[in-house]
């Protein structure tokens, strides 16, 4: 009997919607903060470093090669052995070559995505104590490269990539609609609240915050 196919192109779905949508909220956060003065603002830095761990660990998921992971290389796995339960396939070639094709794919995008895998291996998930030690070390051996238009691309590829079994395993796909925030004027009054109510906390974040960036520049 094949894996619950729905189940798990659903839950690759996910993932990369709530990158798209934390990638999204991050321009938008990024260009409002950036004309009201990001540096003096903490809920703007602490939001901003939220939403870029956020995007990272999502893709990170979708992106990894894990056998005990639900991700794209499982599905690909999983359409390649149970090529007949995509029932609107034209035939089982037509499955077998969408597999080949996007295995080429997929390695071609690990390959750009270096910079994720390692932000995400030496500094979410894992912190070593020598880059504890020598902040600038991690920056150097592990740089992240990654451009916001690599970001872009990155995602719209992978949406492109599961909507093709979606569509071959139950005949639907669908249309990267990401949230974001509804306007300026509400990102500010979240920013005001967040001054008003945690402001001498949040100072003394950005404050230690900016002396581990003053350190790492040295």
């Amino acid at each position: 009997m094949p894996k619950n196919i729905s189940s798990i192109v659903q839950h690759i779905h996910n993932d990369i919607f709530l990158a798209a949508s934390y990638f999204k909220m991050y321009r938008q956060l990024y260009d409002f903060f950036a004309e009201h003065g990001t540096r003096k603002n903490p809920i703007g830095l602490l939001t901003l470093q939220a939403y870029l761990d956020s995007i990272i660990f999502h893709l990170s998921r979708v992106l990894e090669v894990d056998n005990e992971g639900t991700n794209l290389e499982y599905l690909l796995n999983l359409a390649e052995s149970n090529s007949k339960s995509f029932k609107y396939a034209e035939s089982q070639n037509q499955v077998l070559s969408e597999v080949h094709g996007h295995r080429i794919m997929l390695k071609e995008i690990r390959q750009q995505c270096v910079a994720i895998r390692n932000r995400r291996d030496k500094s979410l998930a894992h912190f070593d104590r020598i880059h504890f030690n020598d902040p600038q070390k991690l920056q150097s051996q592990f740089p992240f490269t990654i451009t916001v238009g690599e970001v872009e691309q990155l995602i719209s590829g992978l949406w492109q990539i599961i909507n093709v079994y979606e569509a071959l395993y139950s005949n639907a796909s669908g249309v990267l609609e990401p949230v974001g925030w509804r306007d300026d004027a509400l990102i500010g009054d979240v920013r005001n609240r967040g001054r008003e109510q945690h402001g001498e906390v949040l100072e003394r974040i950005v404050e230690r915050y900016e002396a581990m960036r003053d350190k790492k520049n040295r």
